[in-house]
């Protein structure tokens, strides 16, 4: 407002309230736009979503400034999209929504340049003007450096927008702009932490599943502890279908939770349960060894499902989306795994894929290993039966063998010269040497097959040790070695006297055999709830990296094939089990060239209560 001519007072004074007038009006405007802008701001905090946080800018942008309606456009896929609009007419954000955001039009220049664009009737978009004109304010709204969308406001009646409403305008779109890149991180954040969550929990299951594969190398319990895993966890329906001998597909186990628990799922007489067709799922899977995804079981999905049955316990069990993979181990199709959900809104994806191929070779390994594990154990089966039976056939000869070598010995009337008795009692020391390799096969059969059955009394501990020791002897005379024992000859043990016996026996045996010349030591007794029972020799000792391979059946430190000792190599395992079974345990210090110290410890009390379980020599 220009200030008339000075001419007398009364134009001064009319002048000077007009100016007033006008910088009250002025600052009315200012404050209802601050107002505005408190308004919006609180909207926009209360805000959190994209969703949420689109509509406030669009409504609240739009009613701060007074225009007709707007529109706010996000860019996705190289083109534009209408995320919120608010009497935005139908036709602009149907121009609007899918254009190219590389395209010459102002609101794709704003997403690329960062400008705001003032424009007055827009004819291009959706046809004419409206009459009385139309005016648009296309803002981008920029943070950090990056546009996040645009917010386009119109104002009918209007041919173009004033420069005091331009500077509001761009106030405006700046709260905007922070308030839809706070949503954006928002979501970026909240989305990050559900997938960090899903893929704790995938790894908590597969954490589990490996805890109770790991637990059991039995092929049932295998199977159903990852059936029980997986139901309520990942799917509603878990089925594992293996093929047998003959190729055919078999449902060995099948699980559907039922409020909370998991239920074992059957099929109809003659039907395996979870066998959807040829088309679809296990029989699918197992003829091509692929994954078969089937996320929404529709119309389409049934319709190309030949097998009628198949469709029908699709729908009898109300299945929505399906998963199979394969069991796959050393390049051999073992059987399969299906996930299925019913109606509790699960559907599965690729990610889920990756997390069913994972429990599946988990699955494949146990089954492989369980497999193994029962191929093992009837070669040893095998193994044992032989070895027994071969120990008692051989039994028969040595002993008839020892018996008419005692009886031509003993006969008065046998004229025998002197190198003939020599040769007769070499024929009974080498059947009775053999008929102590047999007895340790015979052990050694029992001990791995579990039949070592025990019986506990009361025995001084000199008594065994000095009857082990007596058994000994002549084999030691023969071989020039000074043999000594001193027990406590108070000392009484409750244990089973026979294979702390034999314990012994195989002991003293080891180290006559392994010492050419010098000493051997027993020394026997009780020390607080422990009878210790040491056999020292002065014989060729062990090497430090042999000492847990000394009690492993048929092996001897010494594995040349011209060896300068015989024997089965099995005592001083069937020795360490006989101690295990006694509840003790034997441990050895040796020196290569200076001999070995064996130690037996085992309770002076053995209860029957606290026996433990039989274990085999190579336990």
């Amino acid at each position: 407002m220009s200030r008339p001519a000075p001419q007398d007072a009364a134009n001064d004074s009319v002048w000077a309230e007009a100016r007033l007038r006008s910088l009250a009006a002025e600052l009315d405007r200012s404050a209802q736009r601050a107002r505005r802008l408190q308004t919006v701001t609180g909207a926009l905090l209360r805000a959190v979503t994209p969703e949420q946080v689109s509509d406030v800018v669009v409504r609240e942008g739009a009613s701060a400034v007074g225009a007709s309606g707007g529109v706010l456009l996000v860019a996705a896929g190289g083109v534009m999209e209408v995320a919120s609009a608010i009497d935005c007419p139908t036709s602009v954000c149907g121009w609007l929504n899918g254009r190219p955001v590389d395209g010459d039009d102002p609101f794709a220049m704003a997403f690329r340049t960062g400008q705001p664009a003032w424009l007055g009737g827009l004819p291009f978009i959706g046809g004419a003007a409206p009459s009385g004109g139309e005016a648009w304010a296309i803002l981008p709204l920029e943070a950090r450096d990056r546009v996040g969308g645009v917010l386009a406001l119109h104002f009918e009646g209007r041919g173009a927008i004033p420069d005091e409403y331009r500077t509001f305008l761009l106030l405006l779109a700046q709260q905007c702009a922070q308030a839809v890149e706070r949503a954006r991180l928002y979501e970026a954040e909240r989305t990050a932490r559900v997938e960090a969550q899903f893929a704790e929990r995938q790894l908590d299951l597969l954490a589990r599943v490996s805890a109770r594969l790991g637990a059991s190398l039995d092929e049932v319990q295998s199977l159903q502890a990852v059936a029980q895993l997986v139901v309520g966890n990942l799917a509603d329906v878990c089925a594992i279908h293996l093929k047998d001998a003959d190729g055919a597909v078999q449902a060995a186990i099948a699980l559907r939770d039922v409020n909370g628990q998991a239920v074992p799922l059957t099929g109809a007489d003659g039907e395996q349960p979870a066998d959807f067709g040829p088309d679809l799922g296990c029989r699918r899977v197992l003829s091509t060894g692929t994954v078969d995804l089937v996320p929404v079981i529709d119309q389409a999905v049934l319709a190309r499902t030949a097998d009628a049955a198949g469709r029908e316990r699709l729908r009898a069990l109300g299945i929505e989306s399906l998963l199979c993979v394969p069991i796959v181990v050393r390049d051999r199709i073992l059987g399969s795994l299906t996930l299925a959900a019913t109606d509790t809104g699960r559907q599965f994806s690729d990610t889920d894929v990756w997390l069913a191929e994972d429990l599946a070779m988990r699955l494949g390994q146990a089954l492989d290993s369980a497999r193994l594990f029962e191929s093992t154990r009837e070669a040893s089966r095998a193994k044992s039966n032989f070895l027994a039976v071969m120990s008692h056939e051989l039994r028969t000869p040595l002993n008839a063998i020892l018996g008419y070598a005692e009886l031509i010995l003993l006969d008065p009337a046998a004229q025998l010269r002197a190198e003939n008795r020599t040769q007769i009692e070499r024929i009974r020391a080498a059947a009775r040497h053999l008929l102590r390799q047999v007895d340790d096969v015979l052990s050694f059969s029992r001990a791995e097959s579990g039949h070592d059955t025990l019986r506990i009394e009361a025995v001084r501990l000199e008594t065994v040790v000095g009857d082990a020791v007596g058994l000994i002897a002549p084999l030691a005379a023969e071989k020039g070695l000074a043999l000594t024992f001193v027990a406590d000859p108070l000392a009484v043990v409750h244990t089973d006297t026979l294979r702390l016996g034999q314990i012994l026996n195989n002991l003293l045996t080891n180290a006559v055999k392994f010492t050419i010349e010098g000493e051997i030591e027993v020394n026997a007794s009780v020390e607080e709830d422990r009878a210790v029972i040491t056999v020292r020799d002065t014989g060729i000792g062990i090497g430090h990296e042999h000492y847990d391979r000394i009690f492993d059946p048929f092996w001897q430190a010494e594995q040349s094939g011209t060896r300068r000792f015989g024997g089965t190599g099995i005592g001083l395992g069937v020795a360490r089990h006989f101690a295990r079974l006694l509840g003790g345990e034997i441990s050895v210090m040796s020196r290569p060239g200076e001999g070995s110290l064996f130690t037996l410890r085992v309770p002076a009390r053995l209860e029957a209560a606290a026996l433990p379980a039989a274990a085999g020599p190579s336990a």
